[in-house]
C-alpha cells in the first residue's frame, strides 16, 4: 500500500492516490555497457558496436547491401511459392539457385522460363536474367 489507508485494493486506496504514485518521478534504467570485442569501444548494442567492427557483417555500400537484401528476399520468395506448389525438386541445388538469384546484373530480374503459375519447376535450368522491361512484359506466358 502507498498511501497507508487500509482498503481492499492491495496498491492504490482511490484513483487519486493511483495518480500521485504514477506522476511522479522516476530513475531512469541505468544502461549496462558493453566491451565491442574488435575495437574496445563501450557501447550498449548487442555484442558489437556497428557493422564495420562485426567480422560477419559484408563491407558493402548501402547500395550494394540493398541489392544483396533484394535478391535474397526475391529468392526466398520464390522459394516459398514453389515449395508451396511442390514445385521445388528434391534434388534441387538451392544454395547454387541462391548464388543466381544473388548474381542478378543490375537491370535484370531473375525469371523462370516456365512460370511458376503454369507448372514449371522452381530449379536453376528453368531461370533465365532479362531485363525488367522484358520480364513484366513476358508477365507468366511461355514463350
Amino acid at each position: 500500500m502507498h498511501c497507508g489507508s487500509d482498503t481492499r485494493n492491495p496498491k492504490f486506496c482511490n484513483s487519486s492516490c493511483a495518480a500521485s504514485y504514477n506522476n511522479t518521478i522516476k530513475p531512469k534504467r541505468i544502461k549496462k555497457y558493453k566491451i565491442c570485442p574488435t575495437c574496445g569501444a563501450e557501447h550498449t548494442k548487442r555484442k558489437f558496436c556497428s557493422d564495420t567492427c562485426n567480422p560477419n557483417r559484408l563491407n558493402m555500400t548501402m547500395e550494394e547491401k540493398y541489392r544483396y537484401a533484394r535478391a535474397r528476399q526475391n529468392e526466398a520468395w520464390q522459394r516459398y511459392m514453389a515449395k508451396k506448389k511442390n514445385q521445388t525438386p528434391i534434388d534441387a541445388n538451392i544454395p547454387a539457385i541462391k548464388e543466381f538469384y544473388l548474381n542478378c546484373p543490375i537491370g535484370y530480374e531473375v525469371d523462370h522460363i516456365h512460370p511458376l503459375s503454369k507448372g514449371g519447376l522452381h530449379t536453376l535450368e528453368n531461370l533465365q536474367y532479362l531485363t525488367i522491361h522484358e520480364n513484366r512484359k513476358k508477365s507468366n506466358k511461355i514463350l
